[in-house]
């Protein structure tokens, strides 16, 4: 019998369809193989189990060890980095697979969860500003900046939040493949929605608004 996750929904990513007036502008996902090596740091725990085996090969061989007492040491070893680098790679595939990211004309969505799938509206009143930035591996990450007092737990986001700004928890967009796309339709959405305070603006990355009016949205590069 064939299962799908958003059998539920009227639209993949949404709750309820739109109401009338608003449309959906984009809808995407995590790459999974960039947030197996961005978020779940896949690269760095491989490198952390390389080193070990160097260590204990360089400690069997100071022992004066055989070769079958160091590969008796190194078997657990072994099947316990396979394990932890396995299951990292099967949570990020999960959370490629589980996650939709929905953009509209008037909002954010944020749809994710591997056991229990959770929704976050963010409405663009919400959002101070939009900060786009690149990674290594040439993926996208958005975060959004949002206004004073808005609260959100920062682990219930992760990993969709941007790393340590536990204190005031800025939703983002992961690992996007179509990031450039993605940034160009949020600047025409925003200034869809307050034509008269960037008028002037271009419809691109680096959007910033004056000083009296930062509660309005605006794209910026992220440092």
């Amino acid at each position: 019998m064939s299962h799908d996750d958003f059998d539920t929904e009227p639209l993949p990513g949404l709750p309820a369809l739109p109401p009338d007036g608003e449309r959906v502008l984009w809808q995407g996902k995590p790459q999974w193989t960039a947030v197996a090596r961005h978020v779940m740091h896949v690269d760095l725990v491989a490198v952390y189990f390389v080193a070990l085996f160097a260590w204990r090969i360089s400690s069997s061989r100071s022992a004066d060890a055989s070769f079958n007492e160091t590969l008796s040491a190194l078997a657990p070893m072994a099947i316990t980095s396979v394990v932890a680098i396995a299951l990292l790679v099967v949570i990020a595939w999960g959370i490629g697979r589980t996650t939709i990211y929905t953009l509209t004309s008037r909002r954010v969505i944020l749809r994710f969860g591997i056991a229990l799938p959770v929704t976050f509206n963010l409405p663009f009143k919400s959002i101070t500003s939009v900060d786009v930035n690149k990674t290594a591996a040439g993926k996208t990450d958005i975060a959004l900046r949002l206004e004073s007092g808005t609260r959100l737990a920062y682990f219930v986001l992760w990993p969709h939040v941007r790393p340590w700004r536990l204190r005031s928890p800025e939703p983002m967009l992961r690992a996007l493949v179509d990031g450039d796309s993605v940034a160009a339709l949020f600047a025409e959405a925003i200034r869809s929605n307050d034509s008269s305070a960037i008028q002037n603006a271009p419809a691109s990355i680096g959007l910033r608004l004056p000083a009296d009016e930062a509660r309005q949205p605006a794209l910026v590069a992220a440092e």
